[in-house]
């Protein structure tokens, strides 16, 4: 069940070991999970705007909690624009190990431009 649930917090697993970060399963079990299990088809998220996003939208992206979410519109207004999603490793404290899941789920204007040019 903690599996599922944290799953459907994701929107879907992307790498495999996010399964590591699901409370309670130690490393034989998410071993054993990976011989029954595999991630088939990759999700597809719909990504934020961090130019546009409120505290409260970021906070309720995984991986940014409240704290991360004020720095993010903090940095953003100090200056006027966060240019790509790499920028915000320049923030204090910002967890870069999870750059690679963060922006998963955010997109800089520019970035989202060239998704929506790509699409059509």
């Amino acid at each position: 069940m903690r599996i599922v649930k944290y799953r459907d917090l994701l929107g879907g697993f992307y790498f495999k070991d996010q399964l590591n970060e699901v409370y309670g399963l130690d490393e034989a079990t998410v071993k054993q999970v990976w011989k029954l299990f595999d991630i088939k088809k990759l999700p597809n998220f719909k990504k934020l705007d961090v130019n546009q996003a409120t505290v409260k939208e970021l906070n309720n992206l995984p991986y940014i909690d409240w704290e991360l979410a004020k720095k993010i519109v903090s940095y953003r207004s100090a200056h006027l624009k966060i240019n790509s999603i790499d920028e915000l490793t320049k923030i204090e404290d910002f967890p870069s190990d999870k750059l690679n899941r963060i922006e998963l789920y955010l997109a800089a204007e520019s970035t989202l431009s060239r998704q929506i040019q790509q699409n059509k």
